[in-house]
């Protein structure tokens, strides 16, 4: 069909069938069309060409023909553009695009293989459904191109030297196949089948904060392969007594605060696997292999070892490691999933924190308290004051323990602590350069109606509270808030002395506040 008309009006093609029914090479007009039947018995391998432009079609696009050759798409873009369900021919195209209203049609994608070798847009408005069972869609491209999360994939294949990247969320019901890498940048990938022909080049690259999610049966492994700027899979066994959802994703540096902070200058493998898991961790727990590659390691690792950090710091796990080539397996793991790194046995970083608080004591002091669970080569604990820009300044220094395997706890008192309201942070310096940060903390502004002479101990408490009142105004009341600030006890203090028991508390930080008449008493509470 050779489309020359001139000042042509609307095509009508409501109910209309057009057949391209030669024996040899035909062109596709890029019109739009109802229904579209490419048919006849061709002869010498002739080739089909969907002339440049887009061609949209209502209806059903269909291939009968045999004898077929080559499919020419170049510059094309095939639009499904129907007010009903519609089937996706099994064709690899140029652009693809699945548009218009469909009126709560089911879109198919039959059985077969859907190649796309440039863009897919889905815009359809009410969907009513897709069928996908047998599927595959291939983004096969040497292009950039971008996955569609509004398909639910069945069989995934990413091919092509193109890159390519998610757009959303993305679910696969059945297999991936990697022959390139897939990007996910903010979003995740979740997968319920296999992963197919996965190396050095051929991975799920987590280069942001999306990762790979897939439920592992109990007593099975999985292996997720993942890298960021190289290819670093990490394989879990779970035998936990039940199925569970994984993630995995990993970043390409070692930092203090876990994913975020300086990056750690101790002996290390240059890479953090982020690990996930959706329910508890019990039974056996799980076995976790490690996998870096040669040049990847820093500072000259002599034995490795296993570091979790779950916001307080990196802590040496000291359960069954081995260790073959650039692998490291850790055995029966039960803790909670969060980012793992490998260092060496010295201890990678200097600091686990426990906890950090802080008080007014009266106008111009101020007490902070902090503790750590284990200290390697600690220098010095600088104390770090906001100033009036919302900065943080150097106010004071105490040394350290430099070795420690138990818990410390220190204390500082700030004798020029400013009458507005103000923050601190704790800012650890250790012998080989590192530098880790506390959580920060801040006192109410002074009121002189806060001079209750209240006194309260212990701080840390474990499992009871104690309150003197040297002075009482009236009525006396005590509540005692969690950090989601809801209420958790509250009691009235008759005399001058209570007693508050803590025994129906979880460990963690908690807010006392105390009315004595008109004042108004607040500190923080450490409950171990």
């Amino acid at each position: 069909m050779t489309h020359t008309l001139t000042n042509a009006g609307s095509w009508t093609n409501t109910g209309n069938t057009f057949r391209y029914s030669s024996t040899g090479a035909q062109i596709i007009a890029p019109i739009q069309y109802n229904n579209l039947v490419v048919e006849g018995v061709r002869s010498g391998l002739p080739s089909i060409t969907l002339g440049a432009g887009t061609v949209g079609v209502a209806g059903n696009f269909a291939v009968s023909a045999t004898g077929l050759g080559s499919w020419i798409t170049t510059g094309n873009t095939v639009d499904y553009n129907g007010a009903s369900g519609q089937q996706i021919l099994l064709l690899d195209y140029n652009n693809l695009s699945i548009s218009g209203n469909k009126n709560s049609g089911v879109v198919t994608l039959p059985s077969g293989t859907v190649k796309v070798g440039g863009s897919l847009n889905v815009s359809a408005t009410q969907i009513g459904g897709w069928v996908t069972t047998g599927n595959t869609m291939e983004y096969n491209g040497t292009v950039p191109q971008t996955v569609a999360s509004a398909i639910p994939y069945q069989n995934l294949v990413i091919a092509g030297s193109g890159s390519k990247t998610l757009d959303g969320n993305t679910a696969i019901s059945g297999d991936l196949t990697l022959n390139n890498k897939i990007t996910l940048s903010a979003y995740n990938l979740s997968l319920s089948g296999a992963v197919i022909g996965s190396g050095s080049t051929n991975y799920v690259q987590t280069n942001g904060s999306g990762v790979m999610k897939k439920t592992i049966a109990n007593g099975s492994s999985f292996t997720f392969p993942v890298g960021n700027s190289a290819y670093n899979p990490v394989s879990i066994t779970n035998n936990t007594g039940s199925a569970d959802e994984f993630s995995a994703g990993v970043m390409d540096e070692v930092y203090y605060g876990g994913l975020t902070g300086d990056v750690a200058s101790e002996p290390r493998v240059r890479r953090t696997w982020n690990l996930g898991k959706a329910g508890p961790n019990s039974g056996s727990g799980i076995n976790m292999t490690f996998n870096w590659n040669a040049g990847e390691e820093s500072g000259g690792i002599n034995s490795e070892r296993l570091y979790l950090n779950s916001g307080s710091g990196w802590q040496m796990q000291t359960g069954s490691t081995s260790v073959t080539g650039t692998a490291l397996t850790y055995t029966g793991f039960t803790g909670s999933l969060s980012s793992f790194a490998i260092g060496d046995d010295i201890v990678i970083l200097p600091v686990a924190w426990l906890y950090m608080h802080c008080r007014r004591l009266n106008e111009n002091t101020a007490e902070l308290k902090w503790a750590t669970a284990s200290e390697i080569n600690t220098r010095s604990f600088q104390i770090l004051r906001s100033n009036a820009n919302g900065a943080f300044e150097v106010v004071g220094e105490i040394p350290a323990a430099g070795i420690s395997h138990d818990a410390k706890q220190y204390a500082y008192k700030d004798p020029t602590a400013p009458k507005d309201l103000t923050s601190y942070q704790i800012r650890m310096l250790s012998e080989v350069g590192g530098i880790a940060y506390s959580e920060i903390c801040s006192i109410q502004a002074f009121d002189d109606k806060d001079e209750n002479h209240i006194r309260v101990f212990p701080n840390p408490a474990e499992s009871m509270l104690y309150l003197d009142i040297e002075q009482t105004d009236g009525p006396v009341a005590y509540t005692l808030f969690n950090h989601a600030g809801q209420t958790v006890i509250r009691g009235d203090i008759l005399g001058k002395h209570a007693v508050i028991s803590l025994l129906t508390l979880t460990p963690g930080l908690y807010v006392l506040q105390v009315h004595n008449g008109e004042r108004l008493h607040r500190e923080q509470i450490w409950v171990k």
